[in-house]
C-alpha cells in the first residue's frame, strides 16, 4: 500500500511541518505513528528532498510530544506504548503496520525486521524516560529541572487552586488596606476596584481570575494599556458636528435641521476638552443632542439622515433608546478625563498586586498553575545557559493542537526550538520569531 501524499511529507519528516486536521479525520493516529517511525528510524528528518536515507532512531527521552490535555496525553502515552510492545514481540499484526510497510518500501538501506524489533525494544526499555505530557508539564519539568539555574527554589510546591485563591485574597485584602491609606492614584484605584467588584472579595476573585488569565497569555501586569477616552470623545464629537452641519443644511425635514443648527451651535461654544473637568456649555449640548437623536428620521436612503442614524447606533449598541445614546455621550464626555486617570489608577494597581503577590509566592516557595507557562517562558528567555541545556535535550518537538496558543505557548515552543546562531545574537529577555527556528 502506498501513502497519500500528505502522509509521505508527515512520515518522512524532513522539516518542520503543520498539519491542519478537523476532528475526527485521524490526527492522533497520524501523531502516534510518526512517534513510532521516530523511534525506528524510519523518517528522512533533517534530509534533503532527494535523500531518501532514513535518519537514526530516537529514543523516548529524546522526543517531546504534547497535547491540549492530560486525558489526551495519556491516550497518546497508551497508543505509543501499545505500538511498541507488539513491534518489540514481533507481533503479525502490529499497529501502523501499513505505514511503516510504505515507509520501508520508500526509504534506502531499510532496516531489516530483526533491527526495527530491536529498536523498539530498546525504546520500551526507555519508556519511563518518555516525555508526553501537556505543555503546562512541560513547562513544570523545565522549571523545576532547571529551578536554581532560572533563580528559583529547588523546593517548588505547587499551589492546589484552593491554596492559590486563599493566599491571593490574603494579599489583596491586605494591599487594599495600604492602598486606600496611601493616597493618591493607588487609592483612586482600589476605591475604584471595590466599587466596580463590590467588595474586598469580589475584588479578590476578579484579580486571582485576572492574573490567571495574564500568566496563560504570558502578559506582565506592567504592559496593560489604557483608553485614551479624551481622544476618542474629541473624534466622535468631530464626527457629530459633521453629522449635524449636514443635517442642517441638506434634510427637508424642519425639525430635524433646527435640532441639528442647534447641536452645532452648542458644540461651537463647547469648551475644550481636557483633564480640568466636564467642559463649559455641556447643559446646552446636551439638551440639543436629545433633540437631534429623537428626531424622526426616514426609515430608509441615505444622505445626512443615514450617517446620523450610524452615529446613534455606534453608541450603546442596537437595542438602546436614542434619548438613552444621548446621555451617554454626554456622559462620556463629561467623564472622559476621570474616566482615562482612573484606569491609569486601576492598571498602577493591578501592577503593584501582582508584584506583592509573586514576591509572597516566591518567599513561601509556591507558583501557581497559571505560573509554569510564564516562569518556563521568561526563563528559557533571560536564561541562554539553561534555554541552550533545555534544547540539548530535544530532538524532536511534536506539538498538538497548535492552531490557537496563546502568546506564552507560542513563545515556549518557539524558545525550544530556536537555530543556536540566532539564540547567541538574541538579547536576554527577548523571544525567537518563526525566522528563528532550526528548519
Amino acid at each position: 500500500m502506498s501513502l497519500s501524499e500528505i502522509d509521505t511529507q508527515l512520515y518522512a519528516f524532513r522539516r518542520n511541518l503543520v498539519a491542519a486536521a478537523s476532528a475526527g479525520t485521524g490526527k492522533t493516529h497520524r501523531l502516534t505513528a510518526l512517534y513510532l517511525m521516530l523511534v525506528l528510524g524510519l523518517t528522512s528528518r533533517g534530509r534533503s528532498d532527494d535523500d531518501d536515507e532514513a535518519a537514526p532512531p530516537l529514543l523516548p527521552d529524546r522526543i517531546v510530544a504534547t497535547t491540549f490535555s492530560r486525558a489526551a496525553a495519556l491516550e497518546m502515552r497508551v497508543r505509543i506504548e501499545r505500538a511498541l510492545v507488539a513491534w518489540a514481540d514481533g507481533a503479525p499484526e502490529a499497529p501502523f503496520s501499513t505505514e511503516v510497510a510504505a515507509r520501508l518500501a520508500t526509504v534506502r538501506d531499510a532496516p531489516p525486521p530483526e533491527l526495527l524489533r530491536r529498536r523498539a525494544a530498546e525504546a520500551k526499555r526507555a519508556w519511563h524516560h518518555a516525555r508526553v505530557d501537556t505543555l503546562h508539564g512541560l513547562a513544570g519539568q523545565i522549571v523545576r529541572g532547571h529551578a536554581l539555574g532560572l533563580g528559583l527554589r529547588p523546593d517548588l510546591v505547587m499551589l492546589h487552586e484552593v491554596e492559590g485563591r486563599a493566599l491571593t485574597a490574603e494579599v489583596v485584602s491586605e494591599a487594599l488596606g495600604e492602598a486606600l491609606a496611601a493616597g493618591g492614584d493607588l487609592t483612586l484605584g482600589a476605591r475604584t476596584l471595590l466599587d466596580v467588584c463590590r467588595g474586598p472579595g469580589g475584588v479578590a476573585e476578579a484579580v486571582a481570575a485576572f492574573f490567571d488569565r495574564l500568566d496563560e497569555e504570558g502578559v506582565p501586569a506592567s504592559s496593560l494599556a489604557t483608553s485614551d477616552h479624551l481622544t476618542a470623545a474629541r473624534r466622535t464629537l468631530d464626527e457629530l458636528g459633521r453629522v449635524a452641519d449636514a443635517c442642517a443644511t441638506l434634510t427637508k425635514k424642519k425639525a430635524l435641521a433646527e435640532a441639528a443648527a442647534a447641536t452645532s451651535a452648542a458644540l461651537a461654544r463647547l469648551g475644550p476638552l481636557g483633564e480640568d473637568g466636564a467642559p463649559a456649555g455641556l447643559p446646552a449640548l446636551a439638551t440639543a443632542v436629545e433633540a437631534l437623536f429623537t428626531a424622526r428620521l426616514p426609515k430608509d436612503g441615505g444622505g445626512p439622515e443615514a450617517a446620523l442614524r450610524d452615529l446613534r447606533a455606534q453608541l450603546l449598541g442596537k437595542s438602546a433608546t436614542n434619548p438613552a445614546r444621548a446621555a451617554a455621550l454626554v456622559a462620556w464626555v463629561r467623564a472622559a478625563p476621570d474616566m482615562e486617570r482612573t484606569e491609569r489608577a486601576v492598571v498602577t494597581l493591578l501592577g503593584h498586586l501582582r508584584e506583592r503577590l509573586d514576591r509572597e509566592r516566591r518567599a513561601q516557595g509556591a507558583i501557581g498553575f497559571g505560573d509554569l507557562l510564564r516562569l518556563a517562558r521568561d526563563g528559557l528567555a533571560h536564561h541562554p545557559r539553561v534555554a541552550e541545556a533545555v534544547r540539548g535535550g530535544i530532538d524532536v518537538l511534536s506539538v498538538d493542537e497548535f492552531q490557537d496558543p496563546s502568546l506564552v505557548q507560542r513563545d515556549l515552543v518557539y524558545l525550544l526550538r530556536e537555530r543556536p546562531d540566532r539564540a547567541a545574537r538574541r538579547a536576554p529577555g527577548a523571544v525567537p520569531a518563526a525566522a528563528d527556528l532550526v528548519p
